[in-house]
């Protein structure tokens, strides 16, 4: 209770410091668009409310933050500062506003919507909710590098061509060892997948040390750390992923999923993942994923798409690419929250370990879906 009590003072004071400073710079004009309006008692939500609020900036509107405690002391505020330092700090809605994300029932301005954010991410599915769809990770919608963009001729990866399997991030096991993966989900974790892979598929598998090795590899798997071999920043890795037909879909430090399952579906490479149920709708193995529940099924899986023929990789990498564009595309989620007809009172957004905890809390000994 105490840390508790002791780190809400500090981000209030963080935040406090950096709206001041916000205020003292000189401002752009926030011009004409409509609002959202965040009304939250607390912020639990890690970086997932910034990258719900970054799709609505995207899409023309403006952005409005009430200063309740439980907002200002929360470190997810810092990052909402320092990518929205244009937003205005209202008690009230102001006028213009369409839409009022809260944690609690209250009025809807006129004009506007309401919808109430809960963290239990993971809780089975209820009439009159929504589990808003991992997003991609903000540096996409910050560089507006949704589209791939073939890199310029004296690049390397300007010519790159198809691989079978590839994925890039990080593998120290410290980080992706947590046993919250495989005793809350039931999934291997990261470090477990990346030894089975290894162990059954070492002698195809490419460490690139560089985008010349990436480009000019012949070996179907390749796999970059980007902490031990280099780092593909979020421009080349769109045009990688675009060029890449399947992607091992590596659990997170404490979830199942991380925002790169969504980046590869968005340009048509087809995930290998023990989760499709948590996909709403689910996806469907051998349609638009290849699911597995095991290390023997992914061993499986792996082999599957390995001999897998031209014809059925280009039909799952279609379909991958459409559950995107129906299901998750920033459009999308945008019309589907503003939509007053939707019927999504309640929207699950992402909380990280909250969400976690919240599951282990309610709902122990099951299996989220």
């Amino acid at each position: 209770m105490l840390r508790r009590i002791l780190a809400s003072a500090k981000w209030t004071a963080v935040n406090l410091v950096l709206l001041w400073r916000h205020r003292k710079e000189p401002r752009k004009s926030p011009g004409g668009g409509p609002i959202v309006f965040v009304d939250l008692q607390a912020n639990p939500f890690e970086r997932y409310l910034l990258l719900l609020l970054l799709l609505f900036r995207n899409a023309g509107h403006r952005i409005a933050f009430k200063p309740t405690t439980g907002m200002l002391g929360a470190w997810s505020t810092t990052l909402l500062q320092d990518r929205f330092p244009e937003a205005e700090w209202r008690s009230v809605p102001p006028p213009g506003t369409v839409l009022v994300l809260t944690d609690r029932p209250r009025e809807a301005p006129d004009g506007a919507v309401v919808r109430l954010l809960d963290a239990d991410y993971f809780a089975p599915p209820q009439p009159g909710t929504w589990r808003v769809p991992m997003p991609m990770v903000d540096s996409v919608y910050v560089f507006h590098c949704e589209e791939p963009r073939q890199p310029p001729p004296d690049d390397p990866l300007h010519a790159l061509g198809r691989i079978r399997i590839y994925f890039s991030g990080g593998f120290d096991p410290a980080h992706y060892s947590h046993p919250a993966v495989r005793e809350v989900f039931h999934c291997l974790s990261r470090r477990e997948m990346n030894q089975v892979l290894h162990m059954h598929f070492g002698t195809l598998i490419e460490h690139p040390k560089d985008k010349a090795t990436l480009a000019s590899s012949h070996k179907p798997i390749r796999l970059v750390d980007r902490h031990k071999d280099f780092y593909v920043d979020p421009i080349d890795l769109r045009w990688v992923l675009a060029h890449s037909d399947f992607l091992p879909a590596f659990p997170g430090v404490v979830m199942p999923w991380t925002h790169s399952v969504v980046e590869g579906m968005s340009v048509g490479a087809v995930p290998i993942l023990q989760f499709p149920q948590l996909f709403d709708p689910p996806l469907q193995h051998g349609v638009d994923c290849l699911a597995f529940k095991d290390e023997d099924g992914l061993v499986h899986v792996v082999q599957q798409a390995l001999d897998m023929d031209a014809t059925r990789i280009e039909r799952m990498r279609a379909a991958a690419k459409s559950y995107y564009e129906r299901h998750m595309a920033p459009d999308v989620v945008v019309r589907r929250i503003l939509d007053p007809q939707s019927g999504d009172q309640r929207l699950r957004l992402m909380a990280e370990w909250h969400s976690v905890r919240l599951w282990q809390r309610h709902h122990a000994g099951t299996r989220p879906h």
